[in-house]
């Protein structure tokens, strides 16, 4: 991931994590392989513990669940996906 790449995605998660059960895309078009490796590592993240190293100071709670899709447009090229992101919720009240 590139250093601006890891930028929008962290700005996707801040975004989501403050509006809860909302979809928010993370900026730009992306490849599909690019698009579908970011929202695997999303919808991984519970079982992956904390990824501040690979997300840039976004701090990843324990327990707290996410979704994350990969859209393509109808007949549009596979190199302009684009990926939207959801916090689900996390056990903790306070999150």
């Amino acid at each position: 991931m590139s250093r601006r790449a890891r930028s929008t995605v962290a700005v996707a998660l801040e975004e989501s994590r403050a509006k809860p059960h909302e979809w928010h895309r993370i900026a730009g078009d992306h490849p599909y392989s690019t698009a579908a490796a970011y929202a695997d590592l999303v919808r991984s993240i519970q079982r992956r513990g904390n990824l501040e190293r690979l997300l840039r100071g976004f701090v990843i709670e324990p327990g707290e669940a996410w979704d994350a899709r990969v859209v393509v447009a109808p007949g549009g090229p596979l190199n302009e996906c684009t990926v939207w992101v959801m916090y689900l919720g996390s056990p903790d009240p306070s999150h």
